[in-house]
């Protein structure tokens, strides 16, 4: 940079104490500086807090979804066991209830046998009833 003219180098001598900042100008500087800091560093801390809570919000509902999952999903297995239950009490019912009705089948055509026997029996021997089988 080359001083031309008088004008300009008075104008650039002018100019220079402005440029360079008083002490109390630099101590003020400083001061806004690092409360712009602070505050920067503030909310940081904020947003690093918000972000936290959201994490931690979004967290415990996705466990509360899990958990009603799991809830819901127990609630079912235990109502399908307890249909299987029903259904299986209900089986056995049946099958007792067939093995009574054969049992008591079985108890007639004894009975049913044992009185024909005992008729040819006490019968005179040429004149019983022909048997039905």
């Amino acid at each position: 940079l080359t001083f031309g003219g008088n004008r300009r180098r008075k104008s650039r001598l002018r100019q220079w104490p402005m440029r360079l900042p008083s002490t109390k100008a630099r101590v003020q500087l400083r001061i806004r500086m690092r409360r712009l800091q602070l505050v920067r560093v503030h909310m940081r801390m904020m947003m690093m807090m918000m972000m936290m809570m959201m994490m931690m919000m979004m967290m415990m509902m996705m466990m509360m979804m899990m958990m009603m999952m799991m809830m819901m999903m127990m609630m079912m297995m235990m109502m399908m066991m307890m249909m299987m239950m029903m259904m299986m009490m209900m089986m056995m019912m049946m099958m007792m209830m067939m093995m009574m009705m054969m049992m008591m089948m079985m108890m007639m055509m004894m009975i049913d046998e044992m009185l024909l026997c005992y008729r040819a029996m006490w019968m005179v021997p040429g004149e019983h009833p022909p048997l039905p089988f």
